[in-house]
């Protein structure tokens, strides 16, 4: 019987394991984030970021009327890393930021720098 006892407490923890990783599986594919116009960056579109699935990701940009912006759509891959996300463009642009809750925060890390704050839709 202390076998048997033994045997199930060294499985209990590969069964919650189990469990656990997949609650942290990536849960941005099929979502939408945006980021609306500010006073701050008055020139930027409302922009949309579209994850189609668990590595890429389109970023949708529409005018001040809401009217997608026809031919300027782009497309990255991203990873997550815990909150941590990294976008990589097409031209080989980098984004990096957080996410936390229905937030996330992307850092534009060149001259002149910026944080993008988009919201899940």
């Amino acid at each position: 019987m202390k076998k048997v006892i033994l045997v199930m407490v060294l499985i209990l923890p590969f069964v919650f394991q189990s469990f656990t990783d997949d609650e942290n599986k990536n849960t941005l594919a099929g979502t939408t984030w945006v980021y609306t116009y500010s006073a701050a960056v008055p020139e930027t579109p409302e922009t949309h970021l579209k994850f189609t699935d668990d590595k890429n990701v389109e970023t949708l940009y529409y005018d001040q009327t809401g009217k997608l912006i026809e031919g300027n759509t782009e497309h990255a891959t991203y990873v997550v890393s815990g909150s941590h996300i990294v976008f990589t463009y097409d031209d080989g642009t980098t984004y990096s930021g957080t996410i936390t809750g229905n937030k996330l925060l992307l850092v534009y890390d060149k001259e002149p720098a910026f944080t993008f704050s988009f919201v899940k839709n």
